[in-house]
């Protein structure tokens, strides 16, 4: 887990990416623009980091066809629904039916989809988007 802080003190995101290189990257997106944040890599470590961060926005990372986004989808529920939600990767939430219900059901604020191109200013702009 990582955590950076500057001197926005309105916006404080969290981000989640099972991946902890792309946890790094997204650290760096963030120095450059200057916005607090910090990373997780497990769902276990999603309800901690919202309780102890306070973040105002989770960037979560979803991949298809695995389980991880319902899992994180059910820790969000947990932790906070008021917590806006956007994912990014290649889940596309209005398409998936299963989540969309979901989401629904649970009352979570899911702001939509980004898909994150593989550029430095394409993740810092799904950063601010969050």
């Amino acid at each position: 887990m990582s955590d950076r802080n500057s001197g926005q003190p309105d916006a404080r995101l969290l981000y989640f990416d099972e991946q902890p290189v792309s946890c790094m990257r997204a650290i760096d997106a963030a120095d450059d623009i200057r916005l607090p944040i910090q990373t997780v890599s497990h769902p276990k470590a999603l309800h901690d980091a919202c309780r102890t961060f306070g973040p105002t926005a989770v960037l979560a990372v979803l991949r298809p066809g695995d389980l991880l986004a319902l899992r994180v989808i059910a820790v969000m529920s947990v932790v906070g629904p008021r917590i806006p939600l956007l994912v990014a990767g290649d889940v596309d939430i209005s398409r998936d039916r299963a989540l969309r219900t979901k989401v629904k059901t649970l009352g979570l604020d899911v702001r939509g989809s980004v898909r994150l191109g593989g550029s430095l200013r394409d993740l810092q702009l799904a950063l601010l988007c969050a």
